[in-house]
């Protein structure tokens, strides 16, 4: 179990941090499912990963978002990156973005949105990976979000992701 849980500024993910930029190529590169292209135009949020369980740091997740407003809330296109010590891997798929009722299950008001995506069945999202990860598996996510200054490109994440992976032979 990773989490998202800060602060982060949006924008192209050309604009991330070098290193990121450079995990995101190499993707790309060994992956015919998985190309930069697609990320054009998305919103891209770089933050660090923790252990649920321990609130260590143990890697850089990056988010590349597409929102369709549907009036209630929000259908998100999602790039998800997890780039950890020992590779990277990305998911690709759709979540529901819903706002809190104010004063119900929101902290206090310190989130406005709740988040999350279950894939179905069989279904395996994960679409390129590098390291000792294989592009086989599935992600879900579940969190909530403060999206209340979005418009200038701030978001506050607080989401758990559960990764179904799979782990290279010999690694």
């Amino acid at each position: 179990m990773l989490q998202f849980l800060g602060t982060a500024t949006g924008g192209a993910w050309s604009d991330l941090s070098a290193g990121t930029v450079a995990t995101i190529q190499s993707l790309a590169d060994e992956s015919a499912d998985f190309d930069v292209a697609s990320l054009d135009g998305l919103a891209c949020f770089e933050i660090d990963f923790l252990d649920a369980s321990s609130g260590v740091v143990s890697g850089v997740g990056v988010d590349c978002l597409a929102a369709d407003d549907q009036g209630d809330g929000l259908i998100v296109g999602a790039h998800s990156f997890f780039i950890l010590p020992g590779g990277a891997f990305v998911a690709n798929g759709m979540t529901s973005v819903r706002p809190f009722f104010p004063g119900v299950g929101d902290a206090g008001g310190e989130y406005t949105h709740m988040t999350g995506s279950v894939p179905g069945g069989d279904e395996d999202n994960i679409i390129a990976a590098t390291g000792q990860f294989e592009d086989v598996g599935a992600i879900r996510v579940s969190g909530v979000m403060n999206l209340s200054e979005i418009g200038s490109g701030v978001a506050v994440f607080n989401c758990l992701w559960q990764a179904d992976v799979a782990i290279a032979k010999g690694a």
